[in-house]
This record gives structure tokens, sequence and C-alpha cells, in this order.
């Protein structure tokens, strides 16, 4: 997480003076990249992960990025279909070291 942050920015989403969600956000060629995307359990489909891609988004736009880039789990169907309804769409398959099968997908959307 410390490279992450080093590499790009942690957006932070807020209710009061709780932490209720935050992502990381770091430039990839000609995306900006989001990963660890993490809600509050409890405010799970609350439109705060919907809030802080969009805040990603909009941090594309500064940065004069085109796309919005992400890796989630093979297994994760949920996340898959949350991030659809966002507008990313699944780009490619990867597998992490040691594996022979896809473990994530990469999912893209334009800002």
């Amino acid at each position: 997480m410390a490279a992450d942050a080093a590499d790009g920015a942690l957006l932070l989403a807020k209710s009061g003076s709780a932490l209720v969600g935050c992502v990381f956000v770091r430039p990839k060629e000609d995306a900006l990249y989001i990963g660890k995307l993490a809600v509050r359990p409890s405010l799970h489909g609350s439109g705060i992960g919907k809030a802080l891609v969009g805040a990603a988004r909009a941090e594309a736009r500064v940065l004069g990025l085109n796309a919005l880039e992400l890796q989630t789990r093979i297994e994760l169907t949920e996340n898959h279909a949350v991030f659809a309804q966002m507008g990313f769409i699944k780009t490619g398959e990867t597998a992490h070291q040691g594996h022979e099968r896809s473990t994530s997908i990469t999912m893209r959307a334009p800002v």
C-alpha cells in the first residue's frame, strides 16, 4: 500500500469525521489505474464506491488521461457487474505468479 500511495494518490470518502471509503489511484500509460477500492461493508450499495470512481474520473481528466483501469479477481462476479454498471468493460485476463489459469480480469472505462 505504501508503494501505491507513493506512485499516486489516495482518495478518501468521509461521512462527517468517519472514513467510509477509499481508493488508490496512479497514472498507468493512458489511464488512471484504480486499486484497493474499499467501502465500509455496512454502506455497500449506498453510492460511495460510485462517488470514489467519479472522483477518480475527475482526477484522470485533470491529468489528461483517457481512461480508468482496474483489476478485479476473476471469482468476484458481483464486483464485475458493479463496475460494468459504472461503464467498465472487460479488456483482458491475467494470472498471478505461479498460477496457470486466469486469476483476475482487467476492466477499463472512458473518462
